[in-house]
């Protein structure tokens, strides 16, 4: 009891100052039990008092730091078995506001496959064959926020050497953590074959496999990327949900040299209110069918003015059950990826020379906005009807 009280102390009262406190919660089905996600202030001096009374209560064995943020948004990935503490943290000057650690959704639906690049080399239907492209992404960088990348596979190796590797993963997992999502989405950005950009380096970031996703685990991965990412490159992440802080997360992430695509997610609706898709400083993509009419009925796609473009998200794509084994999947999870590689060519062409890395992804989204073509049907009113479309990068 006394133990407990020092923590409420040292919070309430440690630097004598404190506030009523954002302690936001959400359904238990849709959060990570015991785990939350905190923000720090805006302001260094409270914000370093509280940190530091984070740490002795771990030191005092009341919590556990599991990952600490300070490159694209200052917080920290905390376990915490007494709600009550997580309640008292939030009253702290030095914390603007505590979440829950909300689960991500994942947006993929399984089905035949739709030709995903041939779409990107020609404005009108019928469908063409062929895909026509002037860059392969060479000398760029896709940072793929996901689960594991099978880096063995055919897919991604030039003269016999894999361009794919995964760079980091989240608290708990290890180098067996892949899936057939992630390998899919590297294969789609940079695939020999199925690939936008066809020699850019791919790095998975693994942040999970399905509902293991989570909001403090995206925001992990997302600053490492921030921390160790090579600049300019692009940032491709499919799944959708979060909560305020993962939209801070992103948007600071892309003001340090990073292009982001992320999908609209697989539901009917707007998706503008969502955390990931939903964010500014986002490049969101949602997906069309072959007959270029936005996706709906047993394969939606979301909607909404947020939406910067669509793709077409029926694909082919590498997986991880063999070295070899290539699938088609449907779903906007694999509409972002189609942006991020096209925005590698913009990286390889030198186009981005003179411009700071701040301007990095405002500059490449302007680019794809502008050369789009508007022929997507079955769009709401608010809803651009652009699909992407590449042709010289910068023209």
């Amino acid at each position: 009891m006394l133990g407990r009280i020092c923590i409420f102390l040292c919070f309430a009262m440690g630097s004598s100052l404190s506030h009523a406190g954002r302690l936001v919660t959400y359904d238990k089905s849709a959060v990570v039990q015991n785990e939350y996600v905190v923000v720090f202030s805006d302001d260094k001096a409270q914000a370093s008092r509280a940190v530091s009374y984070l740490t002795e209560a771990e030191k005092g064995g009341k919590l556990r730091i599991i990952d600490r943020w300070t490159t694209v948004i200052n917080g920290a990935w905390v376990e915490i078995a007494d709600p009550e503490i997580a309640r008292m943290i939030s009253t702290d000057m030095g914390v603007e506001t505590v979440y829950q650690n909300k689960r991500m959704i994942q947006s993929a639906t399984q089905l035949n496959a739709r030709p995903h690049l041939a779409r990107l080399s020609q404005r009108n239907l019928p469908m063409g064959t062929t895909y026509t492209y002037s860059y392969t992404g060479n000398g760029a960088h896709a940072y793929v926020v996901d689960s594991g990348i099978r880096t063995t596979h055919e897919e991604f190796k030039t003269n016999g050497v894999s361009r794919a590797d995964n760079v980091y993963f989240m608290p708990g997992l290890g180098p067996s953590t892949m899936s057939d999502h992630a390998t899919m989405m590297a294969s789609v950005i940079g695939g020999n074959t199925y690939g936008v950009a066809k020699k850019i380096k791919l790095h998975g970031v693994v942040i999970g496999v399905g509902e293991s996703r989570t909001t403090a685990g995206t925001i992990s991965g997302l600053n490492w990327i921030g921390s160790n990412g090579i600049r300019p490159a692009v940032v491709s992440l499919s799944s959708n949900g979060g909560v305020p802080a993962t939209t801070t997360a992103l948007n600071n992430l892309a003001g340090l040299g990073f292009f982001i695509a992320v999908s609209a997610g697989n539901s009917d609706s707007n998706i503008c209110d969502d955390a990931v898709a939903g964010a500014s400083e986002v490049f969101t993509v949602s997906g069309v069918g072959t007959d270029d009419a936005r996706g709906s009925g047993a394969y939606p796609a979301g909607y909404g003015p947020c939406v910067d473009a669509f793709a077409e998200y029926g694909v082919y794509g590498a997986t991880a059950l063999s070295d070899t084994t290539v699938l088609p999947d449907v779903g906007t999870s694999f509409a972002a990826p189609v942006a991020a590689g096209l925005a590698s060519f913009y990286i390889e062409s030198g186009y981005l020379t003179g411009w700071s890395l701040y301007s990095v992804h405002n500059v490449i989204k302007a680019e794809l906005i502008n050369i789009a073509s508007p022929a997507a049907t079955n769009v709401p009113a608010g809803t651009t009807n652009r699909i992407l479309y590449s042709v010289t990068a910068g023209n």
